[in-house]
């Protein structure tokens, strides 16, 4: 079509012929995308400037071969975070009486100490939020005289860097890639990697800023001023449910009181979406600090402080302060503050500094993994792994261990839990001259089951370590439904195996088959059948409550029940019944994975127990029947009572006498004080074992006490896999000589090589489906 050039505000745009319409606007017609010349072909944007809310650019194609430099964009596609209304917390915001630098203050707070910059509070003491939502407007780009619709949030992120002017090309996939052709698609995020790796700098866009966020970017550079002094003091000494809290702060240089209003406003900056999502740490886990720019709307952030932010933060264990802050929905909803469970710790090397706190709270994640991930990519754990391992085993552990390790990330296509961590996979194994010969490919042309079938398959044969099961969890709690049982739903996949690390096999903490060798695995393809060696230990009879209930519920009626039914010690280790019971439920080890588990694990043992029973009843301790309702929820738990040694099991004394600790600590005015509440949050070391929760015990025919998954069944089996370090519960296929896997399994006194002491071992093939 042949084309003229019309002036609109200025500008000189090629205008297709026909193009105005009534009223004088300009359309445009769809931008349509010319083929990329072949697998190393990417194309590149170039911003125009404009003075107006419109962003124009151009496309190049170009080969990744040649010398290039151009920048690339990490962000989200979806908005930048969640819209939420935080409760109000009074309405007075105050800098304390310290010298401090007035000088950076003085843009923020007003003379009464007030929050300005537009932080401007509503009068019902909340924060006004008058940043752009992206929402009204047309949110497309004119590249070439033609136009591309845009996500809101990636809309925001152009309309500043075209502001900022930075004088180079940009690439950005869902501009440079055409999202509409599964081929191109596939091959782009093949060589996404060397995009980002050879990119001379990486944008962070957080998104649009808000009203808080210039006071949460001076919050940032705050911390990271402090920080040497803040970790001057012990950690221990840090408590947020402490009054002393703030003073700490000051002591360490904080110049201004922090009020609940502002770490709300910290927790929800640090709820970014970009913090959570799984394509980002590969995006900024291949580039140096130096390399990346953080850009918060107009404002920059060094990448450094947001690294040493999460430390502190993490050291001084503010995460619980966080948390307390946040609505209950959102504190379980998949978005959170920024810190992690204790699983990220294993990326040692993809941090600076600092182990952070271990939140245990549920599907919390957020700014940390993904500031844990930056700087060339040297982790501790993977470097101990591919040492004991040939290449081609190298490649399968290296794929297992990050599909594992970032299951906590977010993705919106349930393949990208995959195909988002095959690029750093693919630059860990050549950093280390390993073959990548047959390594997995993105290919978006797969449906979600292929793709983890092909994964996992390639994971089992090039390890060939039948260990690697265990990361199937609990087959149970699957949202993907087609799988054969022996290969993982990466979308609910257990985070914490009870085997926890592949570390060296002198340190191995679980050999439960002892120094068999798996022989080769062999596989049927259709249907798909994995094929391995075991023998049968024993059958389960008998299971209790989920521990997650038992918890939560503090219904431990089965538990108690079990407990009568077995001896008054243990036949395999000769102990108490009682303490082979706990030592069962946390697999003998502890959150940080000491093994066997220290005695003081007991105390917090007997607590939990005591604990759940008086937060059970708290909301009726005022009914006139209070003491006939305890006695007929735990008439097992009393029974069992009766024949403790110890007295430590709960009574129906005990657990009136803790509820009248709670609310005499409520009459008393403490917000926390004494009570079972708070309690129950301090003594948590019991369940501080990441492998407590989301499983359940078990016992089995010949007495034995074990944990499984919470779908196990009385009627499972219980078996040994060679060469494998856990037993694993199995279900048979009714009318076949095959079985479909429940999940892993710990035996109280069977995790040692012990069972192969027997002489009546039958070793036969399994048949996986």
């Amino acid at each position: 079509m042949d084309e003229a050039i019309k002036v609109v505000d200025g500008e000189n745009i090629p205008q297709p012929q026909g193009s105005q319409t009534l009223n004088g606007s300009v359309q445009f017609p769809p931008f349509s995308y010319e083929p990329l010349a072949n697998a190393k072909s990417i194309r590149l944007l170039s911003l125009q400037p404009s003075n107006e809310r419109r962003v124009t650019g151009s496309l190049r194609s170009v080969e990744l071969d040649t010398d290039l430099k151009y920048l690339a964009l990490s962000y989200t596609w979806e908005y930048a975070y969640m819209p939420t209304d935080f409760p109000p917390r009074g309405n007075e915001y105050c800098v304390s009486g310290r010298d401090s630098d007035e000088s950076s203050k003085s843009s923020l707070f007003a003379e009464d100490g007030t929050l300005k910059e537009d932080g401007t509070t509503a009068e019902d003491g909340t924060i006004a939020e008058d940043g752009n939502d992206g929402l009204s407007g047309e949110n497309e780009i004119i590249i070439d005289g033609q136009s591309l619709s845009l996500t809101p949030n990636l809309y925001d992120a152009l309309l500043q860097i075209q502001a900022l002017d930075l004088g180079s090309e940009i690439w950005i996939d869902a501009i440079c890639i055409n999202q509409d052709d599964n081929s191109e698609r596939s091959a782009q995020v093949n060589i996404m990697e060397e995009i980002y790796t050879k990119a001379s700098q990486v944008i962070v866009w957080l998104g649009a800023e808000d009203a808080s966020t210039a006071f949460c970017v001076y919050l940032t550079s705050m911390f990271a001023s402090i920080a040497m002094r803040i970790y001057s003091i012990p950690q221990h000494d840090w408590n947020y449910y402490e009054f002393r809290l703030q003073g700490r702060l000051s002591s360490a240089g904080m110049p201004i009181t922090m009020f609940d209003e502002w770490w709300v406003m910290l927790a929800r900056f640090l709820r970014r979406t970009w913090f959570g999502r799984l394509w980002t740490l590969q995006e900024v886990a291949l580039k140096t600090d130096d390399a990346i720019q953080v850009f918060c709307g107009s404002h920059s952030i060094p990448w450094t402080d947001l690294i040493t932010l999460a430390e502190v933060l993490g050291y001084t264990r503010l995460g619980d302060g966080l948390l307390e802050l946040l609505p209950d929905e959102l504190s379980r909803g998949g978005y959170a503050i920024g810190f992690i469970p204790e699983v990220y710790g294993d990326f040692q090397n993809m941090c600076r500094g600092k182990k952070l706190f271990e939140l245990q709270h549920e599907q919390l994640w957020g700014l940390t993994p993904h500031i844990r991930a930056t700087g060339p990519i040297k982790i501790t754990v993977i470097d101990e792994l591919l040492a004991q391992l040939p290449p081609a085993q190298n490649m399968g552990a290296v794929l297992m261990f990050l599909i594992s390790r970032s299951a906590l990330f977010r993705v919106s296509d349930p393949r990208d839990r995959v195909f988002a961590v095959l690029g750093i996979a693919r630059k860990i194994i050549q950093q280390r001259d390993c073959s990548i010969l047959q390594f997995p490919v993105v290919d978006y042309s797969c449906s979600v089951e292929e793709v983890f079938y092909k994964a996992f398959r390639f994971i089992m044969e090039a390890t060939q370590r039948p260990y690697n099961l265990a990361f199937v969890g609990d087959v149970g709690k699957r949202a993907i439904l087609n799988l054969p049982s022996w290969v993982p739903d990466f979308t609910t996949m257990i985070i914490s195996p009870l085997q926890h690390t592949v570390i060296k096999d002198d340190k191995l903490r679980f050999k439960a088959a002892g120094d068999t060798v798996s022989p080769a695995m062999r596989f049927i393809e259709d249907p798909r059948i994995l094929i391995l060696n075991g023998f049968l230990l024993d059958t389960i009879i008998q299971r209790a409550e989920p521990n997650v209930d038992i918890v939560k519920k503090g219904n431990w009626e089965d538990g108690a029940r079990m407990l009568l039914d077995c001896p008054d010690w243990y036949p395999l280790t000769g102990q108490p019944r009682l303490e082979a019971f706990w030592r069962t439920i946390v697999a003998d080890q502890t959150g940080i994975g000491e093994s066997p588990a220290p005695e003081a694990l007991a105390d917090s043992f007997f607590q939990t127990i005591r604990l759940g029973f008086a937060q059970r009843f708290i909301p009726v301790f005022h009914e006139p029947d209070l003491e006939d309702r305890v006695r007929a929820a735990m008439p097992k738990m009393n029974e069992l009572a009766e024949t403790d040694t110890t007295s430590r099991l709960p009574s129906i004394k005990s657990i009136l006498d803790d509820c009248n600790a709670y609310f005499d600590a409520e009459a008393k005015g403490f917000e926390y004080g004494n009570s079972v509440e708070r309690d129950a949050r301090k003594q948590s070391l019991f369940l501080s074992s990441k492998v407590t929760m989301w499983r359940r015990i078990y016992r089995t025919s010949k007495g034995y006490l074990g944990l499984g998954p919470e779908s196990l069944e009385p009627g499972d089996l219980v078996f040994i896999i060679a060469g494998s370090q856990v037993p694993f519960v199995l279900r048979k296929v009714a009318g076949k000589e095959r079985y479909r896997l429940v999940g892993e399994s710990y035996i109280h006194g069977m995790m040692h090589g012990e069972a192969l002491r027997s002489q009546d071992i039958q070793w036969k093939d399994l048949h996986f489906e």
